[in-house]
């Protein structure tokens, strides 16, 4: 398959004419990262996490059966429900 040499020479310039658009038009009109940065964020978000240690409630994991019944085709519930805090 034969293209002609415009259709080639045309796709071409559409990609140049794209990566000038996306590296060096779209930076100049978007406001710079270093204004953004200081809008956004707050003073508590600058401050650094204390080394404090966090109560944690524990569990010990046990292996038993969890019954599953079947509502619909396709479609299982557990009786028990598990609840996972990460």
């Amino acid at each position: 398959m034969v293209l002609p040499k415009k259709l080639v020479l045309g796709g071409l310039l559409l990609i140049v004419l794209g990566g000038v658009f996306f590296l060096v038009i779209l930076p100049l009109i978007s406001p710079s990262e270093a204004e953004n940065k200081g809008e956004e964020t707050t003073p508590a978000e600058n401050k650094t996490p204390s080394n404090i240690p966090v109560p944690v409630k524990v569990v010990k994991a046990q292996r038993g059966t969890l019954v599953i019944s079947l509502k619909t085709p396709g479609e299982a519930y557990t009786e028990k429900n598990i609840k996972i805090k990460a």
